[in-house]
């Protein structure tokens, strides 16, 4: 971003051997706030000056295990944003789908129970945070799942297009896949249902 603030992505960070410190993951997170160091401009939340202060954002469910392994990590904050898992959004988009509008006559109350809104909504929250965060707040933003590769990209892709217009655009887009979705190694085949990745 203009300001410094950046945006990265990882897989769940683990604890390490017998649930030790992971100093790999520390060095990680140290890294990603001495890259903006100096960059970003002063912002002050909450009375606070949180120049370089990192938001770890987490897609899941509160865990206990990730506030614990966070405590490690200094200049940081763990927000949860709460978003099913992706096995949950796929029978949500599934059921979604096999519903016609032409033969319900209650299609809205049909699609809202189907929960698709409501995920939809969880993950456009999230873009949305990161998005403040950066633009506004002008703080880092780690974003990450379980492994990296299904809310990851979900959030980032969606955060980006909002924060820059070039992403709005079909070369821009096309960026953005092969970024943030290809390169990663998304399981296209998997989760699209069109056989082998």
């Amino acid at each position: 971003h203009s300001n410094g603030a950046i945006i990265a992505r990882a897989s769940r960070p683990e604890v390490g051997w017998l649930s030790r410190r992971s100093k790999e993951d520390e060095n990680m997170i140290q890294v990603i706030i001495n890259a903006c160091n100096g960059t970003l401009t002063t912002n002050y939340i909450h009375g606070e000056t949180n120049s370089n202060r990192l938001l770890i954002l987490h897609a899941g469910r509160h865990d206990a295990a990730i506030e614990n392994y966070a405590k490690y990590y200094t200049d940081r904050d763990v927000q949860f944003m709460d978003l099913p898992d992706i096995h949950a959004i796929s029978r949500s988009a599934r059921m979604f789908l096999a519903t016609n509008p032409a033969q319900c006559e209650n299609w809205f109350s049909q699609l809202t129970s189907k929960q698709w809104l409501h995920n939809l909504s969880l993950l456009i929250t999230a873009a949305s945070r990161v998005v403040a965060n950066v633009d506004q707040h002008n703080r880092p933003v780690l974003v990450h799942c379980s492994d990296g590769r299904d809310h990851t990209p979900q959030i980032i892709t969606l955060a980006e297009i909002m924060l820059d217009s070039y992403y709005r655009t079909i070369n821009g887009f096309q960026i953005l896949v092969q970024r943030e979705w290809i390169q990663f190694g998304h399981k296209f085949g998997d989760r699209c249902g069109h056989g082998v990745d």
